[in-house]
């Protein structure tokens, strides 16, 4: 059972990377909504794929321009994300379209030990979303 979870949030990384190339996995004029990089991204965290799923949902984001702050996310979710244990499910818990080129969705991700908030914005100026910001905190106060 454990090798088939760990299997498919390995093709989750996979995809991620292949949705942030413009490759699209079920269509290929089709640019990846919010939605989907998000859910991608919380797989792969999930796997403890952390600096890929993060190099890859922040490709072309103006976040990455911070290099040396998201060296320190990314740092900072493998010191703390095992503290809560085992990921046991996601769930959307909200989303917010602000007109129609900003996108801030947010998700309880379920852990053995406590649940973890999880908020990402998402722009897109052109043809395809950008991560413009996200958080996350073992804290359930984000979600008022």
């Amino acid at each position: 059972m454990r090798q088939g979870v760990v299997g498919m949030m390995l093709v989750s990384v996979l995809s991620l990377a292949a949705l942030v190339r413009g490759d699209s996995v079920n269509s290929p004029s089709k640019a990846p909504s919010p939605v989907e990089m998000a859910e991608l991204f919380l797989d792969a965290v999930a796997a403890g794929k952390i600096d890929g799923a993060f190099d890859t949902l922040l490709a072309g984001s103006p976040l990455l321009q911070q290099g040396s702050s998201v060296d320190m996310l990314k740092a900072q979710a493998k010191a703390q994300l095992p503290l809560f244990g085992e990921v046991l499910r996601r769930e959307s818990i909200d989303r917010k379209d602000i007109g129609t080129a900003v996108v801030v969705l947010k998700y309880v991700v379920h852990q053995e030990k406590e649940p973890m908030t999880w908020g990402f914005v998402f722009y897109k100026p052109r043809d395809r979303w950008l991560v413009t910001s996200m958080r996350w905190t073992p804290s359930l106060e984000y979600l008022k």
